[in-house]
């Protein structure tokens, strides 16, 4: 298992930034089980309807998030929450959360892992609707790649800069065109 903890620090806006802290994206694991740590709000999962609602701190609760990794073993029945974080406004103190993302091992081929459920529980998802479009990061490799790559591909989609710096072959495999115009993580 990749089991990872962290203490994620959103400083304030001074003026000088978007509101955004970390843009849309999806978990890559298996289940993330966050602390918002300061009473900030900016936390906000988008609904079916493509929406973003806000989740706001709630003291002595934990945000549960449902992975890619677990909507593809489920066959989509658990289904992963597309969400993003907006940055304190200007004038306001920083923002904190602490995620713990489970994951599975870095070796682990999902597609050979996936759950077998009767006809009539498919057919509660197929109830549920379609998911509208997302500029999350999709992870939607894991019926090919282990565990691993397709974590290390989701952040080269997601930090493109970061790639082009340091895994440049992979880069080139997935921005043919070059650096997308968007915010530097540097």
């Amino acid at each position: 298992m990749q089991h990872r903890g962290k203490v994620v620090k959103y400083p304030a806006n001074d003026g000088s930034l978007t509101d955004q802290g970390v843009g849309p994206h999806y978990d890559a694991g298996f289940l993330t089980f966050l602390l918002q740590a300061s009473p900030h709000p900016g936390l906000q999962v988008q609904n079916l309807s493509g929406e973003w609602i806000d989740a706001s701190p709630m003291p002595g609760t934990f945000v549960v998030n449902i992975g890619k990794a677990l909507e593809f073993a489920t066959r989509g029945l658990a289904r992963a929450t597309s969400h993003r974080v907006l940055s304190p406004p200007v004038g306001s103190t920083p923002r904190y959360s602490v995620p713990f993302f489970q994951n599975i091992s870095l070796h682990a081929r999902l597609a050979d892992e996936v759950l077998d459920f009767p006809t009539e529980i498919l057919k509660l998802k197929e109830s549920r609707g379609d998911i509208s479009a997302t500029d999350s990061v999709n992870f939607g490799e894991f019926d090919r790649e282990p565990s691993g790559a397709v974590n290390l591909i989701g952040r080269v989609k997601s930090h493109p800069d970061v790639a082009e710096r340091h895994y440049p072959e992979l880069f080139k495999q997935y921005f043919p065109s070059g650096l997308p115009k968007q915010v530097s993580a540097y």
